[in-house]
């Protein structure tokens, strides 16, 4: 099943970061760490996350690891303190 319009133009978004440096509390563009890449990516197509795994995962819908769809964030950790970004076939 295809990504809506915005999950894909986030997903092109963080893909074009690769390769960018980690840097802790950084949202972009020349470094980011794990939520402010996701916060970055999604302003790119429109969407506004805040920026901590934590809070963007209490923002939105959850799903089943089977239900993921590419544009996703996928979370790590108890508590939560890492996320990524579903880019599909098993893959973030």
């Amino acid at each position: 099943m295809p990504s809506s319009g915005r999950a894909a133009a986030a997903v092109a978004a963080a893909r074009a970061a690769l390769g960018r440096p980690y840097i802790w509390g950084a949202n972009g563009p020349s470094g980011f760490d794990c939520s402010g890449l996701m916060q970055w990516a999604y302003a790119q197509a429109g969407v506004s996350l805040p920026h901590s795994s934590q809070a963007q995962y209490s923002s939105g819908r959850h799903v089943s690891r089977g239900d993921l769809q590419p544009g996703d964030l996928v979370f790590f950790g108890s508590p939560i303190h890492h996320v990524g970004i579903y880019i599909g076939s098993g893959r973030m």
